[in-house]
């Protein structure tokens, strides 16, 4: 057997545990190949390791987190002595394999050594694998950026769920497992129990980029239970208030002027006689000019989708889809601040001596400033947009 086709047998076994199996002619064909190879290389095998002689594969355990190193060679020997990872040498004898179950994600370096039934060394293969990705939620995660996540299983427990806070999710596995069973009976999704979810209801975006609503795309070849994702759109924030103007002695009248007189009376010993004449007459305040307008309300911002969403299983067989949508509520405008005050009016002018006709009159006040525009309401959220390819799927949205 090439290198290039024992790669390609190792791959198809090693995601055999997530593979879709087919009958039919081709597959067969196929697999009466593969014996034919194996049976030419039992024949042939002399205790020389190599990568076209040792398989390597890991089996998954029902264990999350958890699999099977599976090494094996085409047929029994009288000694194979196996490392991992540097430990002590395990002695294999008149067999074809070795089993040790390691952790996901973990790179692991093997040495195999093959003895005759001397003791004698026959070869040494030294390699290095690792183990299959899983990805665990048993505790609630909150997403602080944008995040790609491809593995080989992805468990939901413990009611755990993904927060994704607005930023987007692309989820890829060869098999997505639930901690919830398919019911028809089971009771609707609320936010707690969501194992998705994108916003908590009546939350308000902090950052107008997080509007738009989260993208959460699921792939998976294989995916069991149910899956429960709540599609929630952030509210608007309200549009701020107009400041009020303030006062301003600016807008005040001006005060009138006094009365003026002319002459000066006659005066000596027996006493004054006559009068100063009037001039001028006192004159009127002048009115106060209207205060100034209030600073107009900002605008609301606009309601949040509630995101977009693709899930695509090609085995949905065991799994159903549960998709609550809310959509965010718009801010509303802010409100108008108030107009200034109008100006007072000025005093009027005084005739302290009477000289003048008449009386002068103090000018009127000004107007209040109008207040200034409110702010326009947002517009309102948009619903998910979702593609989903499962038959079995309830979707709907809520208020």
């Amino acid at each position: 057997m090439t290198s290039k086709s024992f790669l390609l047998v190792a791959l198809s076994i090693s995601l055999g545990a997530c593979a879709f199996k087919k009958d039919d002619p081709e597959s067969e064909k196929a697999k009466n190949a593969t014996d034919v190879i194996e049976a030419l290389e039992r024949q042939a095998f002399d205790g020389q390791l190599s990568a076209e002689i040792v398989r390597i594969e890991f089996i998954e355990s029902d264990e999350p987190e958890f699999y099977s190193l599976n090494i094996s060679w085409p047929k029994p020997i009288s000694m194979m002595k196996v490392s991992i990872d540097g430990q002590p040498y395990s002695f294999v004898k008149n067999t074809n394999s070795f089993q040790k179950q390691v952790i996901h994600s973990k790179k692991i370096k093997i040495h195999l050594v093959a003895l005759n039934a001397m003791g004698g060394e026959i070869s040494s293969y030294p390699v290095e694998a690792t183990a299959p990705a899983d990805f665990l939620i048993d505790d609630d995660i909150q997403l602080q950026k944008h995040e790609r996540i491809s593995v080989n299983r992805v468990y939901f427990l413990n009611n755990a769920k993904i927060l994704t806070n607005g930023y987007n999710l692309d989820l890829k596995a060869n098999k997505l497992i639930t901690n919830l069973p398919i019911k028809s009976d089971a009771s609707r999704m609320n936010y707690s129990n969501a194992h998705i979810l994108t916003n908590f209801p009546n939350e308000i975006a902090k950052e107008k980029e997080f509007l738009r609503g989260s993208i959460i795309s699921i792939t998976a070849k294989k995916a069991i239970g149910q899956l429960r994702i709540a599609m929630v759109g952030l509210n608007g924030q309200d549009g701020a208030n107009g400041m009020d103007a303030l006062p301003n002695a600016g807008l005040n009248g001006a005060h009138g002027k006094d009365a003026v007189g002319s002459g000066s009376p006659r005066c000596d010993e027996t006493g004054c006689r006559g009068a100063p004449a009037c001039a001028a007459a006192p004159t009127n305040g002048e009115n106060g000019r209207n205060g100034t307008p209030g600073e107009n309300g900002q605008d609301g911002w606009d309601a949040g989708s509630a995101g977009i969403l693709s899930v695509l299983i090609e085995d949905y067989s065991d799994f159903r889809l549960e998709v609550m949508m809310r959509r965010g509520l718009p801010g509303k405008g802010g409100r108008g601040g108030k107009g200034s005050p109008g100006g007072i009016g000025g005093n009027p002018g005084q005739d302290r001596h009477n000289l003048c006709a008449g009386k002068a009159s103090r000018g009127q006040n000004g107007m209040p400033g109008p207040a200034g525009q409110d702010g326009k309401d947002g517009k309102p959220g948009v619903v998910s947009e979702v593609s989903n390819n499962t038959p079995r799927a309830i979707i709907y949205e809520t208020h």
